[in-house]
């Protein structure tokens, strides 16, 4: 009997470990997670500080993919995973993903000022998020020499128009001018269908 007792005792011990070993390697991974990295860039260009975004956007793997980088304008999803969405609130505005956001403020009507003043600070921080990805993914073009039409100085030309869109559109949210905004969100959501034409589609 005891020595059932012991082996439980044991199995239980090890269960344990186990288990905060798969905690401890989940939460290692998060810590990993280049989101992290960009939601902290975003801040750091918020506060006018952007050679500290651009000092964090060098601590980055080298060997980071942009993809995983850029999965922060992608739809949050109700779970939680997914991009970073807009705001605080899960849904509290729509589309609630920066890069649809982008998209359905440059295509469609501007926002009336009510709306505007309503979403102002999300989509504030939206760009600053936008510019972050910009600087963390500028110096990682997915080729290293010209192939075709995809050439690396190309890549990083369209990144810097992307950052200085994005932070043109954080000021426009910011002041709460609907006119500014759309054309803001015109000019990143350009920038970005300019090189997805060549790094994407292509």
């Amino acid at each position: 009997m005891k020595t059932h007792l012991r082996l439980l005792t044991v199995g239980a011990a090890g269960l344990t470990l186990a288990l905060g070993s798969l905690v401890a390697i989940k939460a290692a991974d998060e810590e990993k997670d280049p989101r992290n990295d960009v939601l902290a860039m975003a801040k750091l260009i918020e506060s006018n500080d952007l050679e500290g975004a651009k000092k964090r956007a060098k601590t980055l793997d080298a060997d980071l993919d942009p993809e995983d980088v850029m999965s922060a304008f992608s739809l949050r999803s109700e779970k939680g995973k997914g991009g970073v969405g807009i705001g605080d609130t899960p849904g509290a505005i729509t589309p609630d993903g920066i890069e649809k956001k982008v998209q359905d403020l440059a295509e469609k009507k501007p926002l009336t000022p009510k709306a505007l003043d309503k979403q102002a600070k999300a989509l504030e921080r939206a760009g600053y998020i936008a510019a972050a990805v910009a600087i963390a993914v500028q110096d990682r073009p997915p080729v290293k020499e010209k192939e075709g039409d995809k050439d690396p100085n190309d890549w990083k030309k369209w990144a810097g128009e992307m950052h200085q869109a994005a932070r043109e559109f954080a000021a426009a949210a910011k002041a709460k001018n609907p006119k500014l905004v759309k054309e803001a969100a015109t000019k990143l959501n350009d920038s970005c269908i300019r090189c997805h034409k060549v790094f994407k589609e292509s």
